[in-house]
């Protein structure tokens, strides 16, 4: 008999039990009187009626600390009492299942998590990172990132490929960017245009708010797709029309989606291009997609929803039994030739760096920042005043081939919109660089004569 796949990505719970999809739930649990009573989807279409029962970070935030909220119920328990709904011991006990892990899980969640599992009367045989498990192309001479969301963080992974494996790299988490943020963005925006075009508030009742919640995706879905959409929501037997446009609903979202940008960013090196994966479900968010390729770069490639699930259902070929380590490396069935970069943007590239009220020119000759040094090149910019962490050559700044790039040469690093870089990067004009500890800031610009 073949083992269970459990992919544990709390924006979509999902089990799958040879070829067949046993189970698609969110990770929300309503938990009252000390007992956990609905999950899944039930749960998530009470969260606005009954938010003080509704929980949805058990996953996220994985422990054993008891929740005065929820009845002395730790998190763990809300998280078991879901797998029971999931894959009940009726039906699936004594069952192997391979668990896939999100890449930015905390490492101690997971002995929790065995002993949820083995609480289930599951048999828990390996651990499979969800980008790794998702990757089953190798993007030739291009750097593998995979962008995420869960319910409440964002991530983006970098991936190590060689012809024939994908590895996991690194990862960042981008906390406070997770999909229950832009969700709740978004229905404050459509809350606000009701009152605006209709004056009706559907955030005055429990019942109106949910209905609006309910009604997020297949809103956005249509915005998307049109460009211009005319939304409905139902309340007190009357129906309330707005309108709106694609172009808003993105700029709602802004600040998180450039978060991800700034994110992906600073986990290339200058001169890299990156080949961006995700789920269609994080593609189809309105602008994102096409926003980072612009931010970033390179171009985007969705992957099925329930490719990190099947991916390792198809490919650890052997390498179960040992639950103590997680996989990050596994092999990849195909290649995709890269595609054309797109050329850079002279209307973005940076002409100086700007350091409190004083801006230096950047130029082909490298600019050296740092807090003083007796080796100091003649193109120097001394940090006065630096705070700790700012080393005598810290970093340098240099036009070459059409780009600014940062090259890093501390031992403390150096940060690209609040991101420590690898080692260098292509800069654009509006970035921060940030030095030392607490840090110090500098302002990239571009300066025209009009």
């Amino acid at each position: 008999m073949s083992s269970l796949v459990l992919d544990i990505n709390d924006t979509a719970l999902r089990v799958i039990d040879g070829g067949s999809s046993v189970a698609v739930e969110p990770g929300f649990a309503l938990a009252e009187s000390g007992n956990v009573t609905l999950s899944g989807t039930a749960a998530a279409e009470l969260s606005r009626r009954r938010p003080r029962s509704v929980t949805n970070d058990y996953w996220y935030r994985l422990d054993a600390t008891p929740l005065e909220a929820h009845a002395g119920l730790s998190r763990a328990d809300i998280a078991s009492a879901q797998v029971a709904a999931l894959l009940p011991a009726a039906t699936f006990a004594n069952r192997d299942v391979v668990v896939v892990l999100p890449s930015d899980m905390r490492r101690e969640s997971l002995g929790l998590l065995l002993g949820v599992l083995q609480a289930n009367q599951l048999k828990p045989v390996a651990l499979v990172d969800a980008t790794v498990a998702a990757t089953r192309t190798h993007y030739v001479d291009r750097v593998a990132l995979n962008v995420e969301l869960g319910l409440h963080a964002a991530a983006v992974s970098r991936l190590y490929q060689t012809a024939g494996t994908a590895a996991l790299e690194d990862v960042r988490s981008i906390e406070g960017s997770g999909l229950l943020a832009l969700r709740d963005a978004w229905a404050k925006y459509f809350a606000a245009e009701f009152v605006r075009q209709r004056r009706f508030d559907p955030l005055h009742s429990a019942e109106s708010e949910q209905h609006l919640y309910d009604q997020l995706a297949g809103w956005l879905a249509r915005i998307d797709s049109a460009g211009t959409a005319t939304l409905a929501l139902e309340s007190a037997g009357r129906s309330h029309e707005i309108e709106v446009e694609r172009v808003d609903v993105i700029n709602v979202v802004a600040d998180h989606y450039q978060r991800l940008a700034d994110t992906a960013r600073a986990l290339l090196s200058a001169g890299e291009t990156p080949a961006m994966q995700m789920r269609m479900a994080v593609s189809g968010l309105p602008g994102l997609a096409d926003m980072l390729v612009a931010r970033v770069g390179g171009a985007w490639h969705a992957v099925a929803d329930d490719a990190a699930a099947t991916g390792a259902r198809d490919r650890i070929r052997g390498k179960t039994g040992d639950t103590g380590r997680v996989l990050r490396e596994l092999p990849t069935e195909d290649e995709l030739a890269p595609e054309a970069a797109a050329g850079a943007d002279d209307a973005e590239l940076p002409t100086h760096v700007l350091l409190g009220a004083r801006a230096v020119a950047l130029s082909d000759a490298p600019l050296m920042l740092g807090a003083g040094s007796a080796q100091a090149p003649q193109r120097y910019l001394l940090l006065e005043g630096s705070p700790a962490g700012v080393s005598g050559l810290h970093c340098e700044l240099a036009l070459a081939n059409g780009q600014c790039l940062l090259t890093d040469h501390s031992r403390y690093g150096t940060f690209l919109n609040g991101n420590r870089i690898k080692t260098s990067a292509a800069l654009r004009a509006g970035d921060s660089i940030r030095v030392g500890t607490p840090g110090l800031e500098l302002q990239l610009i571009r300066a025209e004569v009009l």
